[in-house]
Order: structure tokens, then sequence, then C-alpha cells
């Protein structure tokens, strides 16, 4: 087995897989070990020519230890949000998710209705007091999902009484 004679390490082929030098001399080109016992996969490489991957000589010192790397730009500084820009609160979001999961409820189990419709008319009510984006939304479904609750209740409850006076007879 052959050695490289650049960087010493096992050669199976006609350069060096490791520093791209030809088999044989260190720096020769066309010249390796085994230029004579086996043929080159592709032409020679003309005098001059430089052989792949190549070897870059850097002068020693700080400055040259990394020679591609570039500095980057500092990061940017945290300026907060744009101007105008409200954060959704907790109130008003809660009102309205209250509100949607009442009307929800009005028509499944209007007991329930009542009581999301009113937990989401009170906070509602406060994220409004406190001029917050969705407070007002969420008042108004409360108070929809009360209403469509008592409504439900009352609808059931005729359907109910008409249901039991025709089996009465």
């Amino acid at each position: 087995m052959d050695y490289c004679l650049s960087c010493g390490n096992a050669v199976d082929g006609a350069y060096c897989p490791r520093c791209g030098q030809p088999a044989g001399a260190p720096g020769t080109e066309g010249q390796g070990a085994l230029e004579g016992s086996r043929a080159y996969p592709y032409a020679k490489p003309s005098s001059g020519a430089p052989t792949y991957p190549q070897r870059y000589q850097f002068a020693p010192g700080p400055s040259n230890a990394y020679p591609y790397q570039q500095a980057y730009p500092p990061p940017y500084a945290y300026y907060g949000p744009p101007p105008g820009y409200e954060q959704p609160s907790g109130f008003g979001v809660a009102g309205l998710i209250l509100g949607i999961l009442g009307i929800i409820f009005a028509f499944l189990i209007p007991f329930i209705g009542i009581i999301l419709g009113i937990v989401a008319l009170v906070c509602g009510g406060i994220g409004w007091s406190k001029g917050q984006k969705f407070g007002s939304v969420g008042t108004i479904l409360g108070v929809l999902s009360i209403v469509l609750s008592i409504i439900m209740i009352v609808v059931s409850y005729l359907l109910l009484m008409s249901f039991l006076r025709g089996l009465g007879g």
C-alpha cells in the first residue's frame, strides 16, 4: 500500500483522498506512485493546472486564522410593539370565548348556556370598562347567550307539555 508524501495518508488510487495531491511526490502533478500500474480515471492534469481540492496557504497569525469568516452585524435592539398596537387583554378575550361557548350550550344544555352567558357578560363588561379590544364583543355575546338559553328553555318546556298532553289524552 502506498502513502501520500504530503500528509502521510494511505492511498489506494492515484490521488490522496485527504489532501488531493497525486500519490507519490508532494506537490508534483501527474507523477503519482501508481501511475504506471493503474490508469488515471480522468485525463492527467496539465502542468501548472491546480489539483483539487486546492490547499490554501495563509500567513500565520490571528487575522488569517479564519479567512472566510465574516463579521456579523450586532443584533437589533427591541423597541417594543409598533405605535397604536394594543394587545388583547384577558377579560375581553375571556368574555369572547365564554360568549361563544354560551351560545353553543344554549342549544345543547340551556342551563349551562345561562351560566356561561352570565360569566361572559361579567368578563366582557370588565374588559369593556377598561377599554379593551374584545370587551364589547364579549358583553354582546354574553347577553345573546342568556337570551338564547331562556328561549330554548321556554321552547323545551312547551314541547314537553305538548308531548305530555298527547300521551295523556
